[in-house]
């Protein structure tokens, strides 16, 4: 990491340049306007400085070649007054801690787009049913962590979160806002799920596990989940990380848990009301290093 503490506006900016990245850095004051006139720029990263002020969304349509944006962690304020003009094509766009209060319109019209970081900003009420079709079901990556949203609107829970694309795994993280209501089913090609610390308030639903082929990390911690762990749960079998710790959880640990899940790693069922005697019938093909009951 640099220290480099402040940017100029670029007088002569050139069309040619293609890719500036001044994240990690001490930079302060406002983003200077003639940044987003750099009409050839591919690649902007000002992540994690001390910049201040407005950026509005408009000023995104002059950087018509722009495929990734990281305008994370700083003290700017990302402000979408709904006109967007010709937004580009975003593949990659992080907007973490960017004082979002809503998730901006432009991103109904993002067809390429395959990363998306809207985490710790100011977000309020119902995750859209369209976010799931960002990107024309290409997102790989979808954090929506550290806000305030209280429900997944769409018909859910009667289906699963709509399919992205064949064979890509995605990143799921809803982790720390206020959902609550059943548990929604996600999407078959999950590899990391993370719906902690919410108000999550149903029973963990049994087709649950036929939608986790292929997750590797699932959490449900620190929300109000009830009833018992459904067998099937051992049916996940590429789990490595299962953690269901801080919830209401009651009855039997399921035994196969304990006996020879080959690839979990990590169990946490911690802080529940579970009972029974704990079975160490523990094979030499079980992969677990921590268990915490």
């Amino acid at each position: 990491m640099n220290q480099l503490l402040d940017v100029e506006e670029l007088k002569n900016g050139s069309s040619h340049l293609a890719t500036v990245d001044l994240s990690n850095n001490l930079l302060q004051g406002e983003i200077p306007r003639s940044v987003f006139q750099l009409s050839g720029l591919k690649v902007l990263t000002l992540a994690s400085n001390n910049f201040s002020g407005t950026v509005e969304v408009d000023w995104f349509t002059a950087l018509s070649n722009l495929s990734s944006l990281d305008l994370s962690n700083n003290r700017i304020s990302v402000e979408d007054k709904g006109g967007n003009g010709s937004i580009p094509k975003f593949g990659t766009l992080m907007l973490a801690t960017c004082n979002l209060t809503r998730i901006p319109s432009f991103l109904m019209h993002q067809d390429q787009m395959g990363i998306l970081d809207l985490s710790n900003n100011k977000i309020h009420g119902a995750i859209p049913n369209w976010i799931w079709n960002i990107g024309k079901n290409s997102l790989t990556y979808l954090n929506l962590s550290f806000n305030m949203f209280t429900s997944v609107e769409g018909p859910l829970p009667k289906g699963p979160l709509p399919k992205f694309k064949k064979n890509t795994a995605i990143t799921l993280d809803l982790h720390s806002n206020l959902l609550k209501g059943p548990i929604p089913l996600p999407p078959t090609n999950a590899i990391i799920l993370d719906y902690s610390n919410n108000s999550f308030s149903s029973f963990i639903p049994p087709e649950l596990t036929s939608y986790l082929n292929f997750t590797i990390f699932f959490s449900l911690a620190h929300n109000n989940i009830t009833g018992e762990i459904p067998p099937s749960i051992c049916n996940a079998i590429n789990l490595q990380v299962l953690d269901f710790s801080d919830n209401n959880l009651n009855g039997l640990i399921p035994p196969c848990l304990l006996e020879s899940y080959n690839e979990l790693g990590v169990l946490n069922l911690g802080e529940n009301h579970l009972r029974g005697s704990i079975l160490w019938n523990i094979s030499e093909e079980c992969g677990l290093r921590t268990i915490n009951l």
